[in-house]
């Protein structure tokens, strides 16, 4: 038994009660964010105490769990293990000990921007407490197993090999395993593997379908996006779109496990279906979806990202997906878009496709149209812009420059003067390539430092007018959903603190000087 034991360290382990939004606790720092807090905000997932098994599961553990039974291992033999009881978990026997990772050095776009590089983020910390736990059992007990890492953060561990050596990981396996998660654990068992594992997948027929509940009732929906845009790392997965009869299965196994809500992944879920050049969205085939889906008993079907020129180029789409979650002024559903940049002469390499079936010079509008238009329907969109570098970089790539910055900043005082609701998230590039290259605080420049100010100081606006609204877990009661409230405006504050205090270090002036144009 416990031939394989599969892990996810315990950032990656909750339900966020039924909100993704708590999610980006993960990615605050961790000497600011009492760990009580956390565990109230971000409850560890349920486990078999008897055995230490987790009922629930990131979703791509349960792929590897999945794959590893169809193609040669016996049930018994592979373990999917609540991190809490991994010593128990843990046995002679176990040959290969794998971990799925997300960002476990604490250094991708959100976790950097949220901790300023000052401090270390929970899901970095938790990473390297879980991994602590399985080295103990390694020196105490003697156990020979073999410690292997893959998943979105895997590359972290390729760029920074010191890490590596200090965590005693032996093999790191980088892209998507599913069909070849059988032949990478066998050759690692019989020490054949590399310490450095590629794997892709180009069917949907070799990705197998999950035997286990997984966290928050998520299933893939889709793979990949098809915009192209080079800064996200998505872009180098092919758009693959799974079958709804296969979706049917699949969220089933969510449903058997308790589950009343239904969350769709995808990193643009409106080309669910697409069939044309055009990037305009296939209503029929989106309605099907989620009527099936809903015709499954599921309280609300959510989704993570939707791309905003795909909400303006088919309203009734969004029209649709209020109407069949029954969306109103006291049910709000949340989505991720990226807005990124508003300047249309860096776009046009930064945002490839991202702006279609719209020009690049329309993306200012299109940004606006699409989340007055979520609005309407009760979508509330956290929107994510990128920071891009002020610094030469290898490639075709432009820098941004101050005349680039002014034009989304002028996007953020469109947004504010208008009252749109949302949330805009500034992240610091990352370059995967080379870490190098990254936009950090140290080397972003006085008008980005501006940007990512504006952007916060109308998010704190936001918390204050209608995230208690917006933000309604089921879970919650009045009290609760205060203190959310209070302890999120907290949150912004301490980001505004931190970025006054950077402004005067580096520029000798405060915020407000050149802050003028913000509405009140």
């Amino acid at each position: 038994p416990n031939r394989v034991v599969l892990v996810n360290d315990r950032s990656l382990m909750s339900n966020f009660r039924g909100n993704y939004v708590f999610g980006f606790l993960s990615c605050g720092p961790y000497d600011k964010i009492p760990r009580f807090l956390y565990n109230i905000f971000c409850p560890v997932v349920p486990a078999n105490p008897e055995t230490g098994e987790a009922l629930m599961a990131e979703c791509g553990i349960r792929r590897v769990e999945a794959s590893l039974i169809r193609d040669g291992y016996r049930r018994e033999e592979v373990f999917v293990s609540h991190p809490e009881y991994i010593e128990r978990t843990i046995k002679p026997t176990t040959k290969v000990v794998g971990v799925g990772v997300m960002d476990p050095l604490g250094i991708g776009p959100v976790t950097s921007a949220l901790t300023s590089g000052r401090s270390k983020a929970y899901n970095a910390y938790l990473f390297s407490e879980l991994i602590g736990k399985i080295n103990k059992i390694r020196d105490e007990k003697g156990y020979k197993f073999k410690l292997v890492v893959g998943g979105a953060g895997a590359w972290q561990f390729e760029k920074y090999r010191d890490k590596k050596r200090e965590f005693r990981i032996d093999h790191v396996v980088l892209g998507e395993v599913d069909s070849k998660a059988p032949s990478i654990f066998k050759s690692i068992e019989e020490g054949d593997a590399p310490e450095f594992i590629r794997s892709y997948t180009r069917s949907i027929e070799e990705i197998p379908e999950i035997l286990g509940a997984t966290v928050n009732s998520l299933i893939e929906a889709m793979r990949g996006c098809g915009r192209g845009c080079p800064f996200c790392d998505v872009n180098k997965r092919m758009k693959r779109d799974f079958p709804i009869d296969r979706l049917v299965r699949e969220a089933s196994v969510n449903k058997r496990a308790g589950f009343d809500y239904l969350w769709l992944h995808s990193d643009e879920m409106l080309l669910y279906g697409c069939d044309n050049n055009d990037y305009i969205p296939n209503r029929d085939a989106i309605k099907e979806l989620y009527f099936t889906m809903k015709s499954l008993k599921f309280r609300t079907i959510g989704t993570t990202h939707f791309t905003l020129s795909s909400v303006v180029a088919d309203p009734k789409v969004i029209e649709y997906i209020a109407q069949v979650n029954h969306l109103s002024p006291s049910k709000w559903l949340g989505v991720q878009p990226g807005v990124e940049t508003a300047s249309p002469r860096i776009g046009k390499f930064w945002l490839a496709y991202k702006t279609k079936p719209f020009s690049i010079e329309e993306w200012p509008w299109v940004v606006k149209e699409g989340i007055k238009i979520l609005n309407q329907n009760y979508i509330y969109p956290c929107c994510t812009l990128i920071i891009l570098p002020n610094h030469d970089i290898k490639g075709p790539f432009p820098k941004e420059e101050d005349d680039d910055t002014k034009e989304t900043i002028r996007l953020i005082e469109d947004i504010a003067k208008n009252d749109l609701a949302c949330i805009m998230a500034p992240l610091l590039y990352v370059d995967y390539e080379d870490t190098s290259r990254s936009v950090t605080f140290k080397n972003i420049s006085r008008l980005q430092l501006e940007l990512y100010y504006k952007c916060w100081l109308y998010n704190l606006r936001q918390f204050d007018k209608r995230l208690r609204d917006v933000i309604k877990p089921k879970t919650f009661s009045p009290l609760a959903k205060l203190i959310t409230v209070t302890i999120g405006k907290l949150g912004v504050r301490a980001i505004l603190g931190y970025l006054k205090g950077l402004i005067k270090q580096r520029f000798g002036d405060i915020p407000e000087n050149f802050f003028k144009s913000l509405p009140k």
